[in-house]
């Protein structure tokens, strides 16, 4: 199905929110009724508004220009409707359901978020601020209790117990899980409704996820409390078990624990679209930071190392339309997340090489452990690159 010139397109049902974004202009998020969200310009609002199935193609140009200083001609509207809008089912007469467009892959929804409804109310008092000081002093308490603690013989001793590690590993599964039921609690704290909560893979490692897709209505600080809800549930998980370590002296608690900071520290970096990354997002007001980043950084690399010239003139155009203060935050973060890519590439290398350097002589005997590790970290990066490569926008997902 195509739309010809002479067309009157008319959108399904959608409801328009204002986003709290830090862009050149405002922003909107359009919700669609087949679950579509698009973040668009104040331009391509007004557009939308007059794609009501009463005004043609010719007419809908004509009252942009006249009414909102717009510039798009008959050629550009038809190709926007008949290439990215029809596509995506938004059209009366093409209707489907929107397709998830997201970092993690093979998706698997367990349940829907809304079966949590009723239970989360009894823990959103966890977010008022008597029970934020009462955190904090628990923590830093539980922190000092479990450096003092450490000691590497006896978690060795429980890494070399087949049953005391399988015993810490479900309890970290078991603060994974209460990880995600942070994020729940704080979304309908803010009166959003979290969608599917299931498992995939991000970065080829199993997550679970909450679809938070619905929080970009939501003000900038309220998103960030959302995204550190996990965490600071987790938190709160590693509290109870070093309380119980601390009474019952069981090794598995501690190292559960151990796990935990792990991944709360991991859950905080801010270059793959983990909580800290979400955090930033947020905090700044950039939305599809990570998407738009690796953009940038590809017709960068393309158009400047590789000498090709569509991408050079893409990667000029983006940054000659960002102000001061936006350019310097975004190619900052650009630059950082450019040098861990860099990084990781270096330390692949070192890897490789050291594993090699280790052997006492090359032999088929000697060097296919080393070979098969090497194959299977190369493969993996492969496909990371790759898909991102290939990967465009996103919606918003927690680990």
């Amino acid at each position: 199905m195509t739309l010809s010139q002479n067309s009157f397109p008319k959108l399904i049902p959608f409801k328009v929110y204002n986003m709290d974004v830090w862009e050149e202009g405002p922003r909107y998020l359009i919700k669609f009724n087949n679950g579509l969200q698009l973040k668009v310009t104040e331009s391509l609002r007004n557009l939308f508004n007059y794609m009501d199935g009463t005004t043609s193609i010719e007419d809908i140009c004509t009252m942009v220009q006249k009414n909102h200083d717009g510039d798009i001609t008959i050629n550009e509207l038809t190709e926007l409707i008949n290439e990215h809008l029809l596509p995506k089912g938004i059209l009366v007469g093409s209707e489907k359901k929107a397709s998830h467009h997201s970092a993690i892959t093979f998706r698997i929804a367990v349940f829907h978020a809304s079966h949590l409804k009723k239970v989360s109310k009894y823990f959103e008092f966890l977010y008022s601020w008597g029970v934020l000081f009462l955190f904090s002093i628990c923590f830093t308490i539980s922190l000092i209790h479990y450096f003092l603690q450490t000691n590497t013989e006896e978690i060795a001793n429980t890494f070399g117990s087949i049953y005391k590690f399988s015993i810490a590993i479900l309890l970290l599964l078991f603060s994974l899980i209460i990880h995600e039921f942070g994020h729940i609690v704080a979304a309908y704290r803010y009166k959003i409704q979290p969608r599917d909560v299931g498992v995939g893979l991000y970065m080829m490692r199993p997550v679970l996820f909450v679809d938070l897709s619905d929080t970009w209505r939501l003000p900038r600080g309220q998103r960030v409390v959302i995204d550190l809800g996990g965490i600071y549930f987790e938190l709160w998980i590693f509290i109870f078990f070093e309380l119980i370590y601390f009474i019952s002296g069981y090794q598995g608690f501690f190292v559960a624990n151990q796990f935990i900071l792990i991944t709360v520290l991991y859950n905080l970096y801010p270059f793959l679209q983990y909580d800290g990354f979400w955090v930033l997002t947020d905090a700044l007001g950039i939305a599809n930071l990570h998407t738009r980043t690796f953009q940038l950084v590809k017709s960068g690399l393309l158009g400047y190392l590789f000498l090709k010239s569509d991408y050079k003139e893409q990667f000029n155009d983006t940054i000659k339309k960002m102000n001061k203060h936006y350019k310097i935050a975004f190619l900052t973060y650009a630059s950082i997340y450019f040098g861990s890519v860099i990084t990781a590439i270096w330390f692949i290398l070192r890897y490789t090489f050291y594993l090699f350097k280790s052997l006492d002589s090359f032999t088929w005997g000697n060097a296919k452990g080393a070979i098969i590790v090497i194959i299977i970290v190369l493969i993996r990066t492969l496909i990371v690159f790759t898909l991102k490569f290939n990967r465009s926008g996103g919606k918003k997902d927690a680990k």
